[in-house]
């Protein structure tokens, strides 16, 4: 028997499709998308979001299933909730706005000093 039978059968009842072959990282996916809660869908982007290791977010993802069978409540850590928001542009409404400018992702920002890998770049 799985150690996560309930939850595949709780899944199953609801129609969601189960091969078997899932990790507690993509079972925990599937609930948190039947029970409309945001998760990002690969475990190996929530380990980079979180900078952990992927096995360290699967084992969290074994503790928050048996969590939820204890309880019935799904606590999801920051990195496994962002899902695509580091990659979406951050605007003020205007369609034809350049997005870029406001952006406050993940990525380093442009240099200050106008180099680029040592060199100057401003003409002149």
């Amino acid at each position: 028997m799985h150690p996560f039978q309930l939850v595949i059968d709780e899944l199953k009842t609801a129609g969601v499709k189960i091969s078997g072959g899932e990790s507690a990282y993509r079972l925990l996916h599937k609930l948190c998308i039947y029970k409309a809660l945001q998760m990002n869908g690969s475990a190996l982007r929530a380990a980079k979001n979180g900078g952990l290791p992927r096995k360290k977010v699967i084992t969290q993802a074994k503790h928050l299933l048996k969590e939820y069978l204890k309880t019935g409540l799904i606590v999801l850590p920051a990195h496994m909730k962002a899902r695509g928001s580091e990659h979406k542009y951050k605007h003020d409404g205007d369609a034809t706005a350049n997005r870029n400018v406001w952006r406050a992702g993940w990525r380093a920002p442009a240099p200050l000093d106008n180099t680029h890998h040592g060199l100057n770049t401003v003409k002149g």
